[in-house]
C-alpha cells in the first residue's frame, strides 16, 4: 500500500514513516488529527478573544449612554456638570472656594 494511489480520488498513501500520511491530488499532506486539533483550540481561544472584545465595546457604549444621560439630567437640573468636575479636584480646605463656583 505504501505510494499506492487511489484510482478515484487520486490520493497518495504512504507508509514510509512512523505512521501513515495521505497527500492530496495536488501533493500537500492531509492534516493530522493532532494538527486540526490545535487549529481547532486556537480558533476557539480566537473566537473567545473577540467574543471578550464585543462585549467590553458593548459595556463601554452602555456607559457613554449612561454617562450622557446623567449629564443631560444634570443640566435640566440647572447644574453644569464640568463645574462638578473641579468641584471634586478640590481639596477639603477649598470649600470656600468650591461654594464661589457653585452660585
Amino acid at each position: 500500500m505504501d505510494g499506492w494511489v487511489s484510482p478515484r480520488l487520486h490520493i497518495r498513501f504512504d507508509m514510509s514513516g512512523e505512521s501513515l500520511q495521505l497527500y492530496r491530488p495536488n501533493g500537500k499532506a492531509f492534516a493530522t488529527y493532532l494538527e486540526i486539533s490545535k487549529q481547532l483550540e486556537q480558533t476557539q481561544k480566537e473566537l473567545e478573544l473577540v467574543r471578550q472584545k464585543k462585549e467590553l465595546d458593548r459595556k463601554l457604549e452602555l456607559a457613554h449612554q449612561e454617562k450622557q444621560r446623567l449629564k443631560e439630567l444634570l443640566l435640566a437640573a440647572g447644574i453644569n456638570p464640568d463645574k462638578l468636575i473641579e468641584l471634586g479636584k478640590m481639596l477639603p480646605e477649598d470649600e470656600r472656594q468650591a461654594r464661589s463656583l457653585i452660585k
